[in-house]
């Protein structure tokens, strides 16, 4: 029996002992009420979501506009003011940050400056925004495979070799979410993976052939998966067949959504042409070129070509 004199502290320090130690339990019991927190602020509407599918703002719907006339630069800079003056206002809009990426990527492409690095990185930092905000959409996961693509491109091979892995995942990423987004972009971009890199670091020219050509089964008169199917029959020597892809890209009709993109691969192919083959061919006039634009900026989104410019038959691409 213990003795009066004891204290209370004494008596009761055997006990307290078995306890667990108060910051152990305050760091458990912190990520509970974190989480209980933060379903009482989604519960009552406290919290900031991203825009919901589909719906758009009219900075980012100015910014389409525009966008339609993106054969003009300017037009492309003045979409992109728009999308960060949007992103600034509504710092959670999807629909902003992922065609931040596209037009970034597509300003790249048309400026042919390897030399600025800059743009592409904040292509890679806004579609890593919109896949933060949006993980189960397909937009943000292309147009940061595509700014990684670029990225690679511009810069050393080393650097360009480690890229290809975030590549290849953002892609397969796009096929489960949406395998027909921009016509089959995720595959195409996939064999186009297959097709640049070396033997060695996990190129297959025969199974990127396959892909574009499992691609055009789906959009035949698509005229950049033509230009890399045609590429790739170069490559491995099916000089007849590239040449065939080639002619057929000349062929092709004016294409409403990717006027601008048609124009400039078909330019490419023109060149390929004459530098395989000594093939020259015809390029279309500056006047009936510039007629098949809009300058963007309230253009309608098929208004864009003349009636008597719109084929009634497309031709069968090999």
């Amino acid at each position: 029996m213990r003795k009066r004199s004891e204290s209370w502290t004494q008596r009761t320090r055997p006990i307290l002992s078995r306890l667990p130690r108060r910051p152990r339990t305050v760091r458990r019991f912190l990520p509970a009420s974190a989480g209980l927190l933060t379903l009482l602020l989604v519960a009552s509407g406290k919290t900031a979501q991203p825009s919901a599918p589909g719906s758009l703002s009219p900075l980012v719907r100015e910014a389409d506009d525009y966008y339609l006339g993106r054969w003009r630069i300017a037009n492309v800079e003045k979409g992109l003011a728009l999308l960060r003056q949007e992103t600034l206002a509504r710092p959670r809009d999807y629909e902003a940050w992922w065609r931040i990426a596209e037009f970034d990527c597509y300003w790249v492409r048309a400026r042919h400056n390897p030399a600025n690095p800059k743009i592409l990185l904040q292509a890679i930092a806004a579609a890593k925004r919109a896949t933060a905000l949006a993980p189960t959409r397909p937009e943000g996961h292309f147009w940061l495979g595509i700014a990684y693509g670029l990225y690679a491109e511009r810069e050393n091979l080393l650097l360009g070799l480690r890229l290809v892995g975030r590549i290849r995942r953002q892609m397969r990423l796009v096929e489960k979410l949406d395998p027909s987004y921009q016509q089959c972009g995720a595959q195409r971009t996939l064999a186009r993976v297959d097709e640049r890199l070396p033997f060695f670091a996990g190129g297959n020219q025969q199974r990127a052939i396959q892909l574009l050509q499992d691609c055009l089964k789906k959009y035949p008169h698509d005229s950049l998966t033509m230009l890399y199917l045609a590429e790739g029959l170069l490559a491995v020597g099916q000089s007849a067949a590239a040449q065939s892809e080639l002619q057929a890209i000349l062929r092709l009709c004016p294409n409403p959504n990717y006027g601008p993109e048609q124009l400039q691969n078909q330019a490419k192919a023109r060149a390929l042409l004459a530098k395989r083959f000594a093939q020259k061919t015809d390029a279309p006039s500056a006047q009936s070129a510039d007629s098949s634009r809009a300058d963007g900026a309230g253009a309608a989104r098929h208004g864009w070509l003349r009636p008597e410019q719109i084929c009634t038959g497309r031709p069968t691409a090999n």
